[in-house]
């Protein structure tokens, strides 16, 4: 291979993969609520879903087939295309600037960074995201440098699958005659940009068909998060600037403390630059960044929500490091040591005990811990399982986990306490043909008389706790009820 960065890259991936499959096979983490519940919604395939679009399910799916329902069936994906951004990356990189020491400095760059690790290990709807935006960029890149009608084509089917993974893969095309504008209007009277923009909007076509057939329960929910409707809670709706903090704090979370900084002084620096390239990379990253900034204004955002937009802000990044140690700015080293050392820990907290700096992030408050304790709690929950009970909770993380956990793999059920709306509520339909049957009930608060009027009575109540870091970080409350009277009185209230 004469490109001996690429070499590089792919070896340096390739030991990385290696890395990712055993610590999903050997460290003790169970799939998140997220990725089983997605998990779930790939034993029930459907052209969209409550609060996501279909192509997560379709992938775990795939893979499960593979694999098998274990974590490494479910998340290899993510382990795949992860490496695959990477890889993207280079190109990408190497195709706006010409150098491919810059491409490898790109393409390594999500190594270092706490969110992108997370989001190779686990299959949530941002892997599929990242990693289609990353190739619909390239190809963007490829049709407004080189305008061959099949590169539209390329960008919009890819943007279709970023779409089709998470909804904001929708702002692909904005960001497209955005940058048109700023730099290249005559692609504006041509057909190229307008073809790439019709193959991404069809990936609106089947989550549309899906929220008319269900009174629009996905929008609804869409809304919800933006602070839009009525029944948003406090904290997703009003003018608050209080939230600024906290939108910024969770960037730097998911680049880690000395990441961020180079990225935001990369938009700065290169902010004004005349050339098209960068100012292409800026057009699909900047503005990202921005909008979810003014929304943190009026709606609380996730940590996760802006990260696909670092994509473009990547090579960036590479060319203002590779720039300063080109005039012998080695500071860049320690910096890039402790983005690995925060990369690590992110691996591994409990190293945080070791260090003794268990007071900075005590178990209870480790995301990790929202990672454990559910297979533990599938097998306590398996020796009341059999052919005349089945199970139910009154949240969808739970309702998901026992799902895959517990031995079987069945079929559970979500009743409605008074909490958001979630897919397991346009299935639980199915609920009322276990009429007669018993039930195993899990959750993490109490029994209350609504469910109690909805049996014969109690046949056995137990707790479970989950540990992590030594310490217990999670109660479940377990009941055993006897004869299901199919007459649950659940929260009428509609929140989405």
């Amino acid at each position: 291979m004469k490109d001996k960065n690429l070499l590089i890259l792919l070896l340096i991936n390739f030991f990385v993969c290696i890395f990712r499959i055993f610590y999903i096979l050997f460290y003790p983490l169970d799939l998140a609520p997220d990725e089983a519940l997605y998990w779930d919604y790939s034993r029930h395939l459907q052209i969209s879903y409550y609060a996501k679009p279909p192509l997560t399910a379709y992938i775990i799916a795939f893979t499960t087939s593979l694999f098998g329902n274990t974590e490494l069936g479910v998340r290899i994906g993510a382990v795949i295309m992860s490496s695959l951004t990477s890889l993207t990356l280079y190109y990408l990189t190497k195709y706006l600037f010409g150098n491919s020491t810059l491409g490898l400095i790109a393409g390594t760059i999500p190594l270092l960074t706490v969110g992108f690790q997370l989001l190779s290990v686990l299959m949530t709807i941002d892997t599929p995201l990242i990693f289609f935006w990353t190739l619909s960029m390239y190809f963007y890149a490829k049709a407004f440098n080189e305008n061959v009608i099949k590169y539209w084509m390329y960008a919009g089917t890819f943007g279709t699958l970023a779409l089709l993974s998470k909804y904001t893969g929708i702002l692909l095309p904005f960001l497209a005659f955005l940058f048109a504008f700023l730099y290249d209007r005559k692609k504006l009277k041509e057909k190229g940009i307008y073809i790439s923009t019709a193959i991404v909007f069809t990936g609106l076509l089947p989550v549309l068909l899906w929220n008319m057939l269900n009174d629009w329960v996905g929008f609804k929910h869409l809304f919800t998060l933006a602070g839009l409707m009525e029944t948003a809670p406090p904290e997703r709706k009003g003018f608050s600037l209080e939230r600024i903090p906290s939108y910024i704090g969770g960037q730097i979370l998911i680049l880690g403390p000395s990441i961020f900084p180079y990225v935001i002084y990369s938009w700065v620096r290169y902010s004004i630059s005349s050339d098209k390239n960068i100012g292409f990379l800026n057009v699909f990253s900047l503005p990202v960044f921005i909008m979810f900034l003014f929304m943190s204004i009026y709606t609380k955002v996730e940590a996760n929500w802006p990260a696909f937009g670092y994509v473009g802000a990547i090579p960036i990044t590479a060319l203002l490091i590779k720039n300063s140690l080109n005039k012998g700015a080695f500071i860049h080293i320690p910096s890039l040591l402790i983005a690995l050392f925060f990369s690590i820990i992110t691996h591994f907290t409990p190293l945080i005990d070791k260090f003794g700096m268990t007071k900075l992030l005590p178990p209870e408050r480790d995301p990790q811990g929202r990672l454990v304790g559910w297979e533990e709690l599938g097998k306590f929950v398996s020796r009341w399982k059999d052919e005349n009970t089945f199970i139910f909770s009154d949240r969808y993380q739970i309702t998901a986990e026992l799902a895959f956990y517990v031995e079987g793999n069945p079929e559970t059920f979500c009743i409605n306490r008074g909490r958001r709306m979630n897919q397991y509520d346009l299935w639980k339909s199915k609920m009322k043909e276990f009429k007669g049957y018993n039930a195993v009930f899990v959750s993490y608060s109490p029994i209350d008389d609504r469910i109690k009027r909805g049996f014969k009575r109690i046949l056995k109540e137990t707790t479970y706790s989950a540990k992590w870091r030594g310490k217990d970080i999670r109660k479940f409350h377990i009941y055993i009820l006897e004869d299901y009277k199919g007459n649950i009185k659940e929260e009428t209230i509609h929140m989405f």
